[in-house]
């Protein structure tokens, strides 16, 4: 039995976030997301043939790990970011936007990608589900900086809570997708009974500990409220209910969070987790998600029919959001700068790209669920590439003309 490397492991982990810091900062010159120089890092890493990068390697173990431990971050700064009472004052618009173009998007992608690829329907809406969120890191300090430019801030808030909304509601649709799928050999009758009861389950598990969180000493709630998240989360993969432990993590954040904003600001929590997720969560992420990708497993077919399907949803997408905000107030203009903010795709598809992987290398399925799952991983990926710096400069450039 070879003993595994433990050192060069860390190493590995180590010389990935830094180089995806590095490069991150160099993109960020160039007025792209960081995000694109850190993946891009660890895509370098693991496909450039020197023989000084032959010896890097992560374990699969370690990999999973971190990865969802990155999600558990992500899921908290969504539940931080949601504020009930902008949601309120939206009147719908909000919830509209967050809701509609992307179930659109995720159903056209399934049917897509079942006639291109033939895989099944449940893929089909996992892959769909997976590319539809869009990216707060690409979305968000993008619409802050236009508006700083004195474009659109009073549309900021809404895109913003929207963006939020749309992964909670595209982590919770995969992770019962994903349940589905990879059900621990039961009957479909059973598979399909245990989604909605891991959904009820989740949020009854998440409503006591959001609870419980109302009574946490102010100097206490991030290290407790970081902690909970994470024992709650990998004790629900552990026990085969992830999407419970998805849901239990947003829901306790929210009603923590919203309990806490009556008596004072949740600002140093908000700060400690973007602190946490800039400079070591995010380059471990997109570092560890470029570092699994094997150039060479790529075809251009693959790229080709993956780039189309992207474009379709896309394009669906900003036709159904240009719509989701009539009656919002809205000019014409105004709708059209909204519809056009939504493309880039990122931290959810970085998160949970390999999530069916993981499950399908794991468990004994054949290799149809090993080829869907590697073209799920192929365009997660294949989508940050294309769609996190095309989102960016496209907000950069209609806010001008648009507003």
């Amino acid at each position: 039995e070879i003993t595994p490397d433990y050192g060069n492991s860390a190493g590995t982990v180590i010389l990935i976030v830094l180089a995806s810091l590095a490069l991150g900062r160099i993109i960020e010159w160039t007025n792209l997301p960081s995000l694109l120089g850190m993946l891009l890092a660890g895509i370098a890493l693991r496909n450039i043939p020197l023989s000084i990068f032959a010896e890097l390697t992560v374990p699969r173990e370690w990999a999973t790990v971190l990865r969802r431990a990155s999600f558990v971050v992500i899921l908290l700064r969504g539940a931080l970011s949601l504020d009930g009472e902008s949601l309120k004052k939206t009147k719908g618009a909000c919830l509209r936007l967050s809701l509609l173009p992307c179930s659109v998007e995720a159903v056209v992608i399934a049917l897509v990608s079942m006639l291109i690829f033939d895989i099944s329907i449940l893929f089909g809406l996992l892959l769909g589900f997976l590319l539809a969120a869009a990216s707060p890191a690409v979305v968000v300090p993008s619409i802050l900086k236009v508006a700083q430019d004195g474009y659109g801030s009073h549309l900021a808030s809404m895109i913003i809570a929207s963006c939020s909304l749309d992964d909670v509601y595209n982590i919770s649709m995969f992770s019962v997708l994903l349940s589905i799928i990879f059900s621990t050999g039961d009957s479909i009758l059973v598979t399909v009974i245990r989604a909605p009861i891991q959904v009820i389950a989740g949020c009854f598990l998440g409503g006591i500990v959001g609870y419980l969180g109302r009574f946490v000493q102010r100097e206490s709630r991030f290290s407790l409220l970081l902690s909970t998240s994470l024992a709650i989360y990998f004790s629900c993969v552990y026990w085969h209910i992830d999407s419970c432990g998805t849901l239990a993590v947003l829901v306790a954040a929210f009603l923590a969070v919203k309990e806490w904003r009556k008596n004072q600001d949740c600002n140093s929590e908000q700060v400690n987790l973007r602190l946490l997720w800039d400079f070591l969560f995010q380059p471990l992420l997109f570092g560890l998600i470029g570092f699994d990708l094997q150039l060479d497993t790529l075809t251009w077919k693959l790229v080709l029919l993956g780039c189309a399907i992207l474009a379709i949803g896309v394009t669906v997408r900003t036709i159904v959001a240009f719509f989701a905000v009539m009656g919002a107030g809205l000019t014409t203009k105004e709708r059209a700068f909204v519809a056009l903010s939504w493309p880039s795709k990122a931290t959810v598809q970085a998160a949970l790209a390999t999530a069916a992987i993981d499950l399908a290398n794991k468990g004994d399925y054949g290799d149809e669920y090993k080829a869907a799952s590697n073209i799920v991983f192929s365009l997660a990926v294949l989508s940050i590439l294309v769609t996190a710096p095309i989102g960016a400069i496209l907000i950069r450039i209609s806010a001008p003309i648009l507003l």
